[in-house]
Order: structure tokens, then C-alpha cells, then sequence
């Protein structure tokens, strides 16, 4: 199965390494990446889902700040391993819940979180 990941601007310039790094060590081969400036069409595509949140535009203005890395991972069951392996979507939250997650250890905020990971199969091909 493959999914797709984004390190975001927060995490990419200071954790890319270590998050590759947690990356293969799950198990996940690491089929296409590519560091990315995403423009506000294609935050949209990826965050379409969250349009009728409060935090919407900061999500998009924040994920289009800066550069990220995007990458297309392939492993047994990916779609649920890779969420796990991310964690809550809060930081905070994820630091009592799942302590080892990535969002626990690179998070800094909700929207600052390090990582995204898609929810399903429709939106990881999305």
C-alpha cells in the first residue's frame, strides 16, 4: 500500500534527517520525494477536507510559507502504520498519548505539527 507524507515547513530545514531517518526504520520504502514550495492550489487539494474549520487559512497560509518535503511511502499497511506512527494531530495531545510519535518529538502546535498524513486511500491518492 502507499500513502502520501509532507515533512512541513516547520520540521523540514531542522528534522528531514531524522524523520527519513524514523521513516525506514518503520519500514517504509520511500518510493518518490521531492522538496516542494506548495502553492495555495495544492495546499487546497491537500487540506480540502478541513475547509469549513475555523484554523483553514492559517493551515494554508502556513504549509505554503516555506519549503517541505513531499513523499509517496510504500509498506504493509501504510496508510494506518504512517498515522500511527505520526500521532495525534496536537502535539501536546501526542506527547501523553504517543509519546514516541513524531508529532510528540518535532511537533510544536496543531498546525505546527511537524508532519501530515493522509486519512484514508482517496486521500492519499488525491
Amino acid at each position: 500500500e502507499r500513502t502520501f507524507a509532507l515533512i512541513k515547513p516547520d520540521a523540514y530545514p531542522r528534522y528531514r534527517k531524522q524523520l527519513i531517518k524514523q521513516i525506514i526504520e518503520k519500514g517504509f520504502t520511500i518510493v518518490a520525494q521531492e522538496e516542494v514550495r506548495l502553492t495555495t492550489d495544492v495546499a487546497e487539494k491537500i487540506y480540502g477536507d478541513m475547509s469549513s474549520f475555523p484554523v483553514y487559512d492559517r493551515i494554508i497560509e502556513f504549509v505554503t510559507s516555506g519549503h517541505s518535503l513531499a513523499l509517496v511511502l510504500e509498506g504493509a499497511d501504510a496508510i494506518a502504520t504512517w498515522r500511527n506512527l505520526v500521532g495525534p494531530t496536537n502535539p501536546k495531545t501526542a506527547k501523553f498519548e504517543a509519546r514516541n510519535s513524531l508529532r510528540a518529538k518535532y511537533g510544536l502546535d496543531a498546525q505546527k505539527n511537524a508532519v501530515h498524513a493522509s486519512k484514508d486511500h482517496q486521500e492519499a491518492k488525491r
